[in-house]
This record gives structure tokens, C-alpha cells and sequence, in this order.
């Protein structure tokens, strides 16, 4: 990312609060364990065939997302704080058509009960095209297929 953008207020903030059906260690692990997060990544109609992950704090990771049509969505970013079970916070530079379009993602894991609350965070830098719009849409299909997952997996995920 530029570093001069981070000197500036984010264009745009989404944030989205959801509780899971699951325990915190299950959700936690449904996020960066790659072969679980590949089940459940991105909204309906899509899947991720490509999901590469360096999980740890200035690692890397390279994500495809495809949609039903066979358009590929590429991602790539650094894993930039780990707080195990607690707090990730990732960075995604997404060549839209700028290669400086950078977003953000703050995502916190809370006890709620025996239930998870999610809170997702995530900043736009730049937006360059209506494409961000339909993030709020996209991460609420993506959380869906993320609790359908956790229902599914249940104690399969360890």
C-alpha cells in the first residue's frame, strides 16, 4: 500500500457485527486455517479456488475468488496483526483497476454466551469504482456461508 494513504482518513468504512453459532476456537479457525476458510470465502455464487496463506504477522496471502461464470477475482495483501482468537487484521491490495486500491479488514472474536460475535472492520483508501459498493452485500452472503459452514463443520473443525 501507498503509505501516504494511511496518513489519511479512509474514503469509505463498512462495518458489520454478527454472532456464530459456534465457540470462538472454531470460528477463529474458520478464518485462518486456509482449507476451512476455502469453504466459506466470498459471496453466493462464488468460491475460492486459490487460497494461499504465509499465517503469520507480515505474511502474505494470495486469494482467487471465482464467480459462477468463471471470472477470476484476484487478492493479495499481508497478514499485518495476529491476536490469536482475539483480533486479524489484514491488508488487500486489489488491482481494480489501480494497483494502489487498497482495503483494510479489522476483524475482532468475542465470547458471546457460548456463541462468537464477529466484528468486521474494513477501510477503503481509494475507491475507484462502484465495485465497493457492493461489499455490505458481499461480506453478508460471505458471513452466511460462513455460519452454514460452522453449523455443517461443527466439531470437524480442531
Amino acid at each position: 500500500m501507498n503509505q501516504a494513504l494511511r496518513t489519511k482518513p479512509p474514503e469509505k468504512e463498512l462495518v458489520i457485527q454478527r454472532v456464530f453459532p459456534a465457540p470462538r476456537r472454531l470460528v477463529w479457525d474458520a478464518w485462518t486455517r486456509p482449507e476451512h476458510l476455502a469453504r466459506w470465502w466470498g459471496p453466493k455464487g462464488f468460491n475460492l479456488p486459490t487460497c494461499e496463506m504465509d499465517f503469520r504477522v507480515g505474511g502474505n496471502y494470495h486469494w482467487v475468488m471465482r464467480d459462477s461464470a468463471g471470472n477470476e477475482y484476484p487478492m493479495r495483501g499481508k497478514f499485518l496483526e495476529i491476536v490469536p482468537q482475539e483480533r486479524l487484521v489484514f491488508s488487500a491490495d486489489i488491482a481494480m483497476p489501480d494497483p494502489e486500491h487498497e482495503v483494510m479488514t479489522y476483524v475482532t472474536f468475542t465470547d458471546h454466551g457460548d456463541q462468537t460475535a464477529v466484528t468486521l472492520k474494513q477501510t477503503y483508501y481509494r475507491v475507484l469504482n462502484q465495485a465497493m459498493d457492493g461489499a455490505p452485500i458481499g461480506w453478508s452472503q460471505s458471513l452466511d456461508k460462513l455460519e452454514a459452514y460452522l453449523l455443517q463443520a461443527g466439531k470437524a473443525i480442531h
